[in-house]
């Protein structure tokens, strides 16, 4: 720990000589640099938290859903196959997974955290 202690403090001596060895002008930088990292290093702790509970709510929601629509979101939101395809792999018509994939996205309105749903697939919706 004592070794910690100094360790530090012979940083902090180094970096404190090498600030007044600048000039006024390429301290601000270094300021305005420090300033940045930090602003930066803040807005990916908040990304992060922002996604673990993206994570949550989307976990919640898959839970939420019916083995049949789960299904449907796996193949057709998450692994890119078409509904025509997703219907022949799961032998109902592609009427049956476009009328899952719709009450999976009504679903996803009643989370406790909001969930965007994608709108994009091969299929129609």
């Amino acid at each position: 720990m004592d070794r910690d202690i100094e360790n530090e403090m012979v940083q902090r001596e180094m970096i404190a000589e090498w600030l007044a060895s600048l000039t006024d002008a390429q301290r601000e930088a270094v300021r305005w640099v420090v300033a940045f990292a930090v602003h930066m290093e803040a807005m990916m702790d908040r990304d992060i938290e922002n996604e673990m509970v993206q994570r949550e709510t989307i976990a919640e929601w898959l839970a939420s859903l019916t083995d049949a629509q789960r299904d449907a979101v796996r193949l057709v939101w998450i692994e890119g196959y078409t509904q025509e395809e997703a219907a022949e792999m799961l032998g109902v018509t592609r009427e049956a997974i476009r009328n899952r994939l719709m009450w999976a996205r009504k679903h996803a309105n009643g989370c406790q955290n909001g969930l965007a749903i994608p709108v994009y697939s091969r299929g129609l919706l």
